[in-house]
């Protein structure tokens, strides 16, 4: 047989699905979660493959057959999506119960075709040997881009540090403080709380404040992205100060704005100030610093699908096993709840683990914590026991469920920083912030955050109710390292969803007179 006319393309399609899936994800995951999965499906489809030459004793037809029900498989999921969001004549046929038969049908259909013909599959094996070929280039090639240009991002020079940052010292025998930075995604301000959540939060505030916290009243995160608005507070300045990339209503390269997360400039200044880097793992990779001196993250059991791994099954047909109502074997079925496992024990581990980190770690330390909680979705009760997010978002089911998850962790950070305080050999310098607010909300909502700062011997006193993320650590570097930064004007800006995150609009905090 011709090496032109020898089938492949069920490899290729074998590969593809995992493939375009990291490609549409690649920024917000590591690739390397994925090999397993590529592996899984590759692997799957030439088992078909082989299973199907046995029974129609043809290796072209058995190709085209594996080729065949590998498609109908993988695109099983992304049908009844689309399906079940878009009504077919005020009908909704987004139902197992119609899809699952119509590709059991066509699967059948398919494969008895191809049993019964006899047509030669000679001329058809070279043709889609290009179409899979060419399909599996364009997520490589896109993966690749994204691959070089983040190693490209992370060898750029850094610019030359600011009058600012070079008035930056320590005394000979200052005793340095820990400094530590907690986000707590999505954790909304009292005031929100009370007004949509029906929630009183104040006794977590006044425990803080008892404990010597100043709490900002009316604070606003600087953007409504989690990417955007920790690389503005970790950079102390606006996104398009940093870069003209990140102009309002540009496209903005998310690789740059990682690469200035990943390595900011409140890190390069207390990294040569002497501090040593602490980071957790997050789920996320544009926010796990796993360059930093120590990067903690739990062990996690072997086997359980991952979050990817769940993402790649419910666009198949495996999506009938995650939303079947019948009581299944779970040892026969993928474990589709195991991703928010790896969630609920990253949050988990994070706020147990910040009450060890005075006596486990020595030397002064940058403790950047990115705990993605009370964010969707929601892991965690208020007795820390296992949930699941409700699904309807916005009703009061979910508000029920943020508000436990919030008083989890109010629980935990409360015990976590008296911990801290009391391990501390040198009082630490801690802020408590919130990344923007919950995220089912209009836009003054969605930006109001928890603002808590400790700041020992006095630092305090360059705090204001409505300070926001981009000027905490300009106060903390003029206080305790003798900078001379300008604090800048508190500025809000909304972005319309994720995928328009630099479609942003200036919005003003209702709170200040």
């Amino acid at each position: 047989m011709p090496r032109a006319r020898y089938p492949f393309h069920p490899i290729l399609l074998g590969i593809y699905p995992a493939l375009a899936l990291l490609s549409y994800n690649i920024q917000q995951i590591t690739p390397s979660i994925t090999i397993r999965a590529i592996l899984v499906t590759t692997l799957s489809a030439m088992g078909l493959w082989l299973i199907l030459r046995l029974i129609l004793r043809n290796t072209q037809k058995s190709a085209l057959a594996a080729s065949w029900l590998w498609m109908l498989f993988f695109s099983y999921g992304q049908v009844y999506t689309y399906l079940e969001q878009t009504p077919v004549l005020g009908m909704s046929l987004g139902r197992h119960r119609f899809l699952a038969p119509a590709w059991l049908l066509l699967s059948l259909a398919g494969v008895a075709w191809l049993w019964r013909t006899r047509h030669s599959m000679a001329r058809l094996t070279p043709i889609l040997n290009a179409i899979a070929a060419v399909l599996v280039c364009f997520p490589i090639v896109q993966i690749a881009q994204s691959e070089v240009g983040e190693a490209y991002q992370a060898f750029v020079q850094a610019a030359p540090l600011s009058a600012e940052a070079q008035s930056l010292h320590t005394d000979e025998n200052q005793a340095l403080p820990d400094v530590y930075y907690i986000i707590l995604d999505s954790y909304t301000r009292a005031d929100i709380f009370e007004k949509v959540f029906a929630y009183d939060n104040s006794p977590f505030v006044q425990e803080l404040q008892q404990m010597g916290f100043y709490v900002a009243q009316c604070s606003q995160s600087n953007y409504s992205v989690t990417e955007l608005s920790l690389t503005s507070s970790l950079n102390m300045n606006y996104l398009d100060k940093l870069d003209e990339r990140f102009a309002k209503n540009s496209n903005g390269d998310r690789l740059l704005l990682h690469s200035f997360l990943q390595q900011s400039a409140v890190r390069s200044l207390l990294e040569n100030l002497g501090y040593k880097t602490v980071a957790f793992e997050t789920g996320f990779a544009w926010s796990e610093l796993n360059t930093a001196a120590v990067f903690l993250k739990p062990v996690n059991q072997i086997g359980g699908m991952n979050a990817f791994e769940a993402m790649l099954a419910k666009t198949s047909a495996l999506s009938i096993l995650s939303d079947a109502s019948l009581q299944l074997d779970k040892s026969l079925t993928p474990d589709f709840t195991y991703p928010q496992k790896l969630h609920r024990d990253r949050v988990v581990f994070a706020l147990n683990s910040l009450a060890d980190i005075p006596e486990a770690i020595s030397g002064p330390k940058f403790v950047f914590a990115h705990i993605v909680a009370p964010h969707l979705p929601y892991v965690l009760g208020a007795n820390g026991e296992a949930i699941t997010t409700p699904d309807s978002i916005g009703g009061e089911e979910e508000k029920a469920a943020y508000r436990d998850e919030v008083i989890y962790i109010n629980r935990q950070i409360s015990a976590a920083v008296k911990a801290i305080l009391q391990k501390s050999s040198t009082p630490p310098i801690i802020i408590i912030q919130g990344d923007h607010g919950q995220n089912a909300y209009p836009k003054e909502e969605r930006l109001a955050i928890l603002n808590a700062y400790y700041l020992p011997n006095h630092g305090s006193q360059s705090l204001y109710p409505a300070i926001s993320p981009v000027n905490s650590f300009r106060v903390i570097f003029n206080q305790y390292f003798g900078g001379r930064f300008d604090l800048l004007t508190d500025a809000s800006y909304y972005s319309p969803s994720l995928e328009k995150s630099f479609d942003y609009e200036e919005v003003a905090n209702p709170c200040v007179p």
